[in-house]
């Protein structure tokens, strides 16, 4: 079975240092995941509105 590893023990193994997020990063941060979101939304209507006029054939 697979061991997991935490994301210290990671970090520790490829040498990289590990520094905090800064808190005024985070409201662009929750802006740029809301707008994400959206247009994924939007793209799957338009997947499936798509999708919905193509005819299968045999």
């Amino acid at each position: 079975m697979k061991k997991f590893v935490s994301f210290n023990e990671l970090a520790a193994k490829k040498n990289v240092q590990v520094t905090p997020m800064d808190s005024s990063d985070v409201k662009a941060f929750n802006l740029f995941m809301k707008q994400a979101a959206r247009e994924s939304a939007k793209n799957s209507q338009k997947a499936n509105s798509s999708a919905s006029k193509a005819y299968l054939t045999r």
